[in-house]
């Protein structure tokens, strides 16, 4: 099944906002019915952000992360997202 919708979320310092935020969003998903992903575009955080999001992906294959070598910032993160999602 094609992928309907991507969503990016640039990420930076948000080991407590991940799980909150894919309750919520997730919730929506499914009650619309949609095929979608969520694409986290992390730059390299000094918290567990990455962690975080990597339990979440074995708990949900519709989550995708991409992590970068250096801080870029939320442009460029944004940026990236979109040139590796795979949504209409």
């Amino acid at each position: 099944m094609q992928t309907e919708i991507s969503l990016i979320v640039p990420v930076y310092k948000e080991e407590h906002s991940i799980k909150p935020f894919l309750q919520r969003v997730e919730k929506v998903f499914s009650e619309i019915n949609i095929s979608y992903e969520i694409v986290f575009a992390l730059d390299p955080s000094p918290d567990k952000t990455e962690e975080v999001i990597l339990e979440e992906i074995k708990r949900n294959q519709n989550i995708k992360l991409l992590v970068f070598s250096r801080r870029f910032g939320q442009p460029v993160a944004t940026m990236a997202g979109i040139l590796n999602c795979k949504g209409n």
